[in-house]
């Protein structure tokens, strides 16, 4: 009955008094929260979470948060949740989201309240809306999926009560009562009676904005100055307004109620908590960030908390309710704590040894005080000294004994001192005091009073290293050392247990347990401790790999805790989970021997920025998931309705399903899918989002279910099923096509026989001739590359000789002119000495394709070698003025334009075919001495060859003037350049 008594003070005393910290989850602009400033939030039945903000309506599903009803919402300021529907007050009116969709309720003149933030109540299908002169019922009829509405108060009644059009609130209580701020006061609204509270009944004359029936039965009232609370069956309220708020009339405070039914409201520097007999306050110290001013609160389904700040988005307070923290910021002297103990045999106050000193938890205050010691630095061990107080122990292996929150004089020191520092100590069940430090085990036969033994080590290991040790029921002392478990009994040394790398921690229950661990993050249980050759099993923990162990303990329930560096692990026997600060622990960083069990069998934790307690461990493996919701479906670009039985034509497209885990407090839950029929076991995703490929056609069942894997635990399943069609040519009508077709088939198979060999021999011609026409199009294609100069593109020499010889007979023939022309680049060897040949052949290539452009069609251009190129043109007559004038044309138009070098110009020489040129060899012959002439006669100029050796070449030199100086560029080399060296000049620069 004692213990009982104490258990339950101790439980209300830590939670009523310690100012914890509040671990805070931030989700912004990142998370897909645009806006950060919130004004509302609700859970819906199915478990989404909702807030209204000053810019839109958004819904986190657990994993996402998105902005839905973009275009009907804007500034959202109430939200009310009930029977599967949401409630929703914005400045563009009153709406009613169901079934994924918006629809507008009440007409759009209705006058709407600017700034009340329970403006809405709501139960089942029915929703009640604050509104500019009363209050207006709507209500859902599921058959017609329709709304209607219709005033709570008629005129007649408005009129006796007018504070009822005046209203600050709404709220419906259990009994089916409407509470309301009415005008200054408070006032209950059922079955056409209205009941008043007002000054004289404890209500101060202010605007009453937020209400809320708690689960005792009380009413609580919010105004901006002042809270109030009505008890069950009290006539009047009373004032519970907390001495640190001093209001702010600009602000309207959230209630709510929490898990374990404590009024949560705000106030202009924080959060409030009503403990039962005083207030707690969050604030900047507790870690709330911005200004502290919250404007909404939600305690979720799981018992967690949301705050909504403007201008800093929703924080999630991890842990809320399954676990509390404190830091320096409370009263410890340091962050870093490393050890907790109680004096009082375990019932006294809690001691919590830190990196600066010794602190104590002051009950009647409620905070943690400093314990003043000789030595304030790291603080590593608390031993109980059996008589009510405690020897704590530095890190100059110093103890100091400690009795009612004071250090008593008389400083205990090991024999070492501080050069062998201090690892770890233990009051043993006979009374002595064990001391371990580095290298050495020390023994105090009356708890620090006595002379101190030196107790050598084991046989064989006379100098082992010890490093954590422990003690079971029957006396049995467990130590663990380098070369694994030792174990010590009745002052004898019994057979040790071998680990080949050793142990850094041993833990005994008390059932005589015992469990070894080494910092690489190993562990063994050892089998019947009491034998006399025990023996060790190693613990699979996958949870344990990659992670460092620092502490370890059995509780009474004879589940294994461990502490490492990146959270808490916890074993029940079957199961293992990592708990870290995502769920609520102070820091993931834990630190060396600090695990305590508390009387009423919490946790307390050490870390490196901070204390932790897990209230009730037992709801680590018992806590039920949530089921998830199927919230669409696609494949494609379409959507695939969400009703079971459905019939999908055949596509190979994917279903993509889109699952809302709708579950906030473990990150580590996962979503797990299969086909019924198809998959043996489930499938894991790494996001909750699930792809549907490889469908058979035919009925399909998929079954969605939430599961945490180191626990075990699965959440109830979801499931969707639909069929999907076969396709066109596996059904009923494309079978019986086929079968038709196979017997046509058959039959034309005869007929096709028939005429398969007449068609053969046909067929080998056809294929004979195809081959021919390929060779003889290669042979073309060969000859074409061989008549074709290899630099310019242009009919090399032998192609033009041929070409030349055929135009001669035609010309005879037709009795039509013939003209040809040679062509000579002016001074192009002093191109190659100056730029080199690269420079050259860029030049050649880019005059070749200037003579190609002034040609016509049916003229022929090649090149004869060097820079020399030659015109076969049909039907000039050097005769007429003009075929001359175009010749001179052709010669000032090649030069025109600079090339990489500059300006390039040429020489023409032509002839014409007559009696002295009678062939093709005399006609190149006249051309050529026609080109000596124009070279002769200062080159870039027309000569025309004459039958009469009298007539001179007429120079057309003056018709392009002297070009610029130009930049030169070097030109591109190719892969072959022509033979053969010409020593005709070529005008550069403007320079001959």
């Amino acid at each position: 009955m004692v213990r009982g008594a104490w258990l339950l003070a101790s439980i209300l005393g830590s939670s009523a008094g310690f100012c914890e910290q509040m671990n805070l989850r931030e989700f912004g602009q990142p998370d897909g929260l645009g806006n950060l400033a919130l004004n509302a939030l609700q859970q819906d039945a199915q478990g989404f979470l909702w807030a209204g903000t000053d810019n839109g309506l958004y819904r986190h599903d657990g994993q996402r948060i998105e902005r839905v009803a973009t275009q009907e919402l804007r500034r959202v300021a109430a939200l009310a949740s009930g029977g599967g529907h949401l409630w929703i007050l914005s400045d563009t009116g009153t709406w009613w989201w169901h079934d994924g969709r918006l629809e507008r309720v009440l007409p759009r003149t209705a006058k709407l309240p600017q700034d009340v933030p329970m403006a809405i109540a709501a139960r089942g299908d029915e929703a009640w809306f604050v509104t500019v002169g009363g209050l207006q019922h709507v209500v859902v009829d599921r058959q017609t999926d329709s709304w209607s509405s219709s005033p709570v108060m008629t005129p007649e009644q408005l009129a006796r009560h007018p504070e009822m059009g005046r209203l600050a609130s709404v709220m419906l209580a259990r009994d089916g009562a409407l509470w309301a701020g009415c005008g200054d006061a408070i006032c209950r609204w059922h079955r056409g009676e209205l009941q008043r509270w007002d000054a004289r009944s404890g209500v101060p004359r202010q605007q009453w904005h937020a209400l809320l029936e708690a689960s005792d039965g009380s009413v609580w009232a919010r105004s901006t100055q002042a809270t109030l609370q009505l008890s069950a069956g009290a006539e009047g309220f009373v004032d519970r307004t907390a001495p640190s708020d001093r209001g702010d009339p600009m602000h309207r405070y959230p209630l709510v109620e929490d898990a374990a039914h404590r009024i949560l409201t705000a106030s202009q520097l924080g959060v409030l908590r009503w403990q039962g007999q005083q207030w707690q306050s969050f604030g900047k110290r507790q870690g709330l960030p911005g200004d502290g001013r919250v404007h909404a609160l939600l305690s979720d389904r799981e018992g967690g908390l949301w705050l909504g700040l403007r201008g800093t988005g929703l924080l999630q307070w991890r842990g809320y309710g399954r676990w509390e923290s404190w830091t320096d910021a409370d009263g410890l002297p340091s962050s870093v704590v490393w050890t907790m103990q109680r004096d009082g045999e375990g019932r006294g106050a809690l001691h919590v040894g830190t990196g600066r000193g010794l602190a104590a938890f002051d009950a009647a205050q409620g905070v943690f005080r400093h314990v003043p010691l000789p030595h304030a630095g790291d603080l590593f061990g608390l031993v109980p000294d059996g008589q009510g107080g405690l020897w704590a122990a530095t890190d100059v292996a110093t103890f100091h004994h400690v009795r009612d929150g004071r250090a008593l004089p008389g400083p205990l020191a090991t024999p070492g001192g501080t050069e062998d520092g201090f690892l770890w100590a233990l009051a043993s069940k006979d009374g002595a005091l064990w001391v371990i430090t580095a290298g050495k085990l020390h023994r105090w036969p009356e708890s620090g009073r006595g002379p101190v033994q030196a107790v050598p080590g084991p046989p064989g290991n006379a100098q082992e290293h010890f490093y954590d040790a422990c003690e079971t029921p029957d006396g049995a002392l467990w130590l663990a050392g380098d070369h694994g478990l030792s174990r010590r009994q009745a002052g004898q040394w019994l057979p040790s247990l071998a680990i080949e790398d050793g142990a850094t921690y041993v833990a005994c229950g008390q059932d005589g347990a015992v469990v070894a661990a080494s910092e690489a993050g190993q562990a063994w249980r050892v089998r019947t401790p009491g034998a006399a050759k025990p023996s060790l099993e190693r613990l699979d923990a996958p949870v344990l790999k990659g992670r460092m162990i620092v502490s370890l303990l059995i509780d009474s329930r004879r589940w294994l805790w461990l502490g490492t560096d990146a959270g808490l692990v916890v074993h029940d026997g079957t199961h293992w989970k990592l708990l870290d600060r995502s769920q609520g622990l102070a820091w993931n960083d834990t630190s060396g021997h600090a695990l305590y069990e508390d009387g009423d069998r919490s946790m307390w934790i050490g870390t490196s920025r901070g204390l932790s307690r897990l209230i009730d461990p037992s709801q680590v493996f018992a806590t039920t998931l949530p089921r998830p919701v199927l919230m669409s479906a696609t494949r494609g670009a379409g959507q695939v309705p969400m009703y079971d039985g459905e019939t999908l034509a055949w596509s190979r497209d994917r279903i993509h399903l889109r699952v809302a885990p709708l579950q906030f407090s473990d990150p580590r839950v996962r979503v797990e899918y299969r086909q019924v029929g198809r998959d043996e076991g489930w499938t894991a995703t790494a996001t909750p989002d699930i792809d549907l490929a490889g469908l058979e056609p035919g009925a399909i069942q998929v079954e969605v279910r939430l599961a945490d894997p180191e626990t075990g635990r699965y959440s109830a399943t979801t499931s969707f099923g639909f069929t999907l069609q076969p396709p066109w040519w596996r059904r009923a009508w494309a079978t019986a096509l086929g079968l038709v077709a196979l017997l046509g088939l058959s039959q034309g198979w005869h007929l096709w026989r028939r005429r398969q060999w007449r068609s053969q021999q046909a067929r080998l011609e056809q294929l004979v001739g195809e081959r021919t026409r390929e060779l003889e199009a290669s042979r073309a294609q060969l000859e074409e590359l061989a008549s074709r100069d290899a630099l310019t593109g242009l009919w090399n020499r032998r192609a033009l000789t041929e070409i030349l010889q055929r135009e001669v007979v035609r010309a005879r023939r037709e009795r039509t002119p013939l003209t040809l022309a040679i062509v000579d680049i002016d001074h192009f060897k002093r191109v190659n000495d100056t730029h080199g040949h690269p420079a050259g052949d860029a030049v050649l290539k880019d005059f070749a394709g200037r003579l190609a452009a002034t040609v016509r069609p049916y003229d022929a251009v090649g090149r004869l070698g060097g820079e020399e190129f030659c015109l076969v043109l049909p039907g000039l007559d050097l005769s007429q003025p003009e075929d001359r004038q175009r010749l001179r044309r052709m010669q000032v138009d090649v030069s025109r334009a600079p090339t990489v070098i500059g300006v390039v110009t040429s020489s023409f020489g032509a002839a014409m075919l007559g009696v002295d040129t009678g062939d093709g060899e005399q006609l190149l012959e006249a051309a050529d001495r026609a080109l000596y002439r124009a070279k002769r006669g200062g080159r870039n100029q027309v000569a025309f060859h004459e039958a009469s050796p009298a007539q001179l070449a007429e120079p057309v030199g003056a018709a392009t003037a002297a070009p610029p100086e130009v930049a030169v560029v070097a030109a591109e080399p190719v892969a072959q350049a022509f033979a053969g060296e010409d020593d005709a000049a070529i005008t550069v620069g403007g320079r001959r």
